[in-house]
């Protein structure tokens, strides 16, 4: 309210504070009997039970069976608590195992998989020795086909030029 108050005309501004003021006032006072109220409960509870001595001396009384309740309680609790901790526990160590079975398993594969990279570079390596023995027979190829051809032609001169003679 304050902050509105800094927004409106000078005029009516004082009537307005005014009003904040008296409200501050009456907030305060209501707070201080609202704390006074709560000490006064506190120290009549705190006090009550004191001056009551008899109710302790009953076993049956509501006290002790609200401790024996909440008692009961906790241990219901403590043992749902455990069973479920045993069930955790119990979960763990199955998947413990279930973990070290995928591990084996992936250890295996590993294996694998590293003897087929190494035959895949022993293929590869058949394969290009067999590429350059089939490149070094193709280029013979072609060398003996020029020999050969080269060897055709100088007979056709040869039987050329000795037609030739012996006609001549």
């Amino acid at each position: 309210m304050e902050v509105e108050i800094h927004g409106i005309p000078q005029s009516i501004k004082p009537k307005y504070q005014s009003k904040v003021r008296s409200a501050k006032a009456e907030l305060a006072k209501w707070k201080k009997q609202a704390k006074e109220l709560h000490q006064s409960a506190s120290r009549a509870e705190l006090l009550g039970s004191k001056s009551n001595p008899a109710a302790s001396d009953d076993p049956y009384s509501d006290d002790i069976q609200s401790q024996r309740t909440r008692l009961l309680q906790g241990t219901q609790t403590l043992t749902d608590s455990t069973r479920r901790l045993e069930d955790s526990q119990r979960i763990a160590l199955e998947t413990e195992g279930v973990g070290a079975d995928i591990l084996r398993t992936l250890r295996q594969q590993r294996g694998q998989i590293e003897n087929a990279v190494e035959q895949l570079g022993q293929a590869d390596t058949s394969i290009d020795r067999a590429s350059g023995t089939l490149k070094g027979m193709i280029r013979r190829m072609y060398q003996q086909r020029i020999v050969t051809g080269a060897i055709i032609v100088i007979l056709i001169i040869l039987i050329v030029v000795i037609l030739v003679e012996k006609l001549t």
